[in-house]
This record gives structure tokens, sequence and C-alpha cells, in this order.
């Protein structure tokens, strides 16, 4: 039986301080976190400048009270570097302390041992260009067949326009102090589930269909006069084009969407659009998304979805895609059923490799 390809996705560090050790490779070594789990004790992901990807959690014990090593075994990290003579020098800046000297490496080249205060054993290597080449790990590994957006709160910082746009409406109907909206419930979701909401309530002259029309050309008056796409999106945008085939599957109704693409330069990135429109049921309900894979032509398996709300990750892990729960609208703990929980788009860019 043939074996199937294995290529180094990250190393795995056991701390008896997660957040310490966290701490001491952003500080030290340049790292940056790209994703914090909420348990306790707290397990990362973080990214070296190079691309490699370490996970750090935590240890079950300690063999005893002074030793470092973990019952399962010394772990070590190899890091390649182009001058051990001037990466030493820049690290020793930085704090790390160098006890051993420079000696010869398996397979060609130098090797420079060191520790980290967990001690777990580090390793800078240089090597000459003649021996065995190594792949690079964690950057440019497709790990995904297709990615997913969602538009409102994550290609443009809507909802409070959304809010504004019904509060205002409330007011012109009377009902600006007792509307009884909580509007984060009904964040990701259709603006018809909330006037469906709404009319249950209060049971207003004005049909359904003419609420939500005057709610979208209000909403609509906002955002083209303020235009707030997140400013990092359009590089993200195009820089995740180049790599996938994109998606955008929105609980907004295609008026408003045409809208959004059209700022920006957004449009022909996208290779399939799916509104709240088009599918029999909004998000939470996973119709959305898989729809999306559907005209992408892809596994939902094989998809990555972006999203800003509880419902809009619901729906995707619902469609059986990974989820990365990006905190522009709600905290991160509201988003911890995502797979990754990102507090900027950079940490976006290290997941998908780009």
């Amino acid at each position: 039986m043939n074996l199937p390809e294995l290529a180094l996705e990250h190393i795995g560090l056991a701390a008896a301080d997660t957040t310490r050790l966290k701490d001491w490779y952003v500080k030290a070594l340049g790292a940056k976190v790209i994703f914090e789990n909420k348990e306790t004790p707290p397990a990362y992901l973080v990214q070296l400048a190079g691309g490699a990807l370490l996970e750090i959690y935590a240890a079950h014990h300690a063999l005893d009270g002074k030793s470092n090593n973990r019952s399962s075994g010394l772990r070590h990290l190899a890091l390649r570097v182009g001058s051990i003579d001037a990466a030493r020098h820049a690290l020793s800046g930085r704090g790390v302390k160098f006890t051993e000297e420079v000696k010869p490496a398996g397979g060609g080249g130098k090797v420079l041992f060191f520790q980290d205060p967990e001690g777990n054993l580090l390793h800078l290597v240089e090597r000459t260009g003649t021996e065995i080449r190594f792949p690079e790990v964690g950057r440019h590994q497709k790990r995904f067949a297709a990615v997913i957006f969602d538009m409102d709160g994550v290609i443009i910082d809507s909802e409070p326009r959304h809010e504004l746009a019904f509060r205002q409406i409330f007011d012109e109907m009377g009902y600006g102090h007792n509307h009884g909206i909580h509007f984060p419930d009904y964040y990701g979701r259709s603006d018809r589930a909330l006037w469906v909401d709404f009319i249950q309530k209060h049971q207003p002259n004005e049909s359904l269909e003419h609420l939500m029309e005057w709610k979208q050309r209000r909403f609509l008056d906002l955002i083209e006069r303020e235009q707030p796409i997140f400013p990092e999106v359009p590089a993200l945008v195009a820089k995740l084009a180049a790599a996938y085939p994109l998606a955008l599957a929105s609980g907004s109704y295609h008026p408003v969407i045409n809208v959004v693409l059209g700022m920006k330069n957004l449009r022909p990135h996208f290779r399939a659009v799916v509104s709240a429109q088009d599918v029999v049921h909004g998000k939470p309900a996973p119709d959305i998304f898989l729809r999306a894979a559907e005209l992408l032509q892809v596994d939902p398996a094989d998809c990555c979805v972006i999203e800003d709300s509880v419902a809009g990750v619901t729906a995707a892990k619902a469609a059986g895609m990974t989820a990365i729960g990006i905190t522009n609208s709600v905290k991160a703990d509201q988003l911890a059923h995502a797979d990754h929980v990102c507090s900027a788009y950079r940490e976006i860019e290290a997941i998908l490799g780009i």
C-alpha cells in the first residue's frame, strides 16, 4: 500500500506555562500568534518569520520539579538561517542565551544549539546550498480547495450601519424606545429574520415587503456615502484570489451585495456570489455555504469560510467546512466553535498560507 504524501504542518512544544513560552517566542524570535484557544491553560499556534508553525500546548506533568523534560520526550525545533553568526548576534541582543559552540550539522553546514525557557532544544542550522534541500514549512501550502467570504462584518464594516438604518426606521414608525430588538442576535442573519420577529412583537400596519425595501434603501444610502470597506480587505482578497477560487456568501440581498462588490474593485475576484435570496434557509443553516461550494464545484469539506458572526460560524460548521472567525462584531469567546479565531486580517493570511 502506497504511503500518502506527508508534509510537516507544525512543531508541537509542550509547556508547563504555555503563556510564558508563547511570550518568549514572540519577544525573542519575533513570532506572531495566529490562534489562541480559550482552554485553561490556553494553547497557541504561532508562526515564525520564515513561515514555520509552532503549537504550544500544556504538558500533562513534568518529570520532576527541576527538569523541564516531559514524560512524552524532549522536543526540538530546527530553524534554518542564512548565517549562524549573524543570527546568533541578533538573537543574543533579544535576550537569547547561547552556551554551546557552533558544530558541524548532519547533512552539511553548521548547527548551533540553545534552549527556550521550557527546556525545549532548538537548533540554528546554516546550509551551504550543496547538501540536502529542505522543503519550506507552513508558508505557501494550500490546505483548501476554495475560500468563502461572508460580507457583512468581514468585507464591509456594516453591522453598525445596519443597526443605524433599523433604528432610524423604528424612530420614524414610533418604536424608537420600545422596538424590543437586540441587534447582536441578528448578526449574520437576514433582514427578513429581524423584521419577522418585529412584526410578531408589534403587528405594524406596514407589510413585510415594504419594511424590507424601506430598510434596504436606507442602508444603501449609508454605505454608498461612507463606503466602509475594512482597509485590509482589498489586499487580502486580491492575494487569496491568486491562490484560491473565491466565493461570497451573504445574508444580504443581491442589490446590497452588488453595491459592496462595486467598491474597491472587489467584484472581479469572486467566482461565485450567493445571497440569502438564493436559498430556502438562511444562516445558521448551512444552505448558503453549500450552494457556494456547489457553484465553485468543490467539496464542502475542502472549503474554508471567513466569518464574523455566531450564526455564520455555526452555518459553516454545519456545512462541514473549516471556519475562521474574525472578531470584528463579537468577542472571541462567542466564536469559540470556529476552527480558528483571529483578531486581525494578517492572521488569516498566515492560516491560509499566503
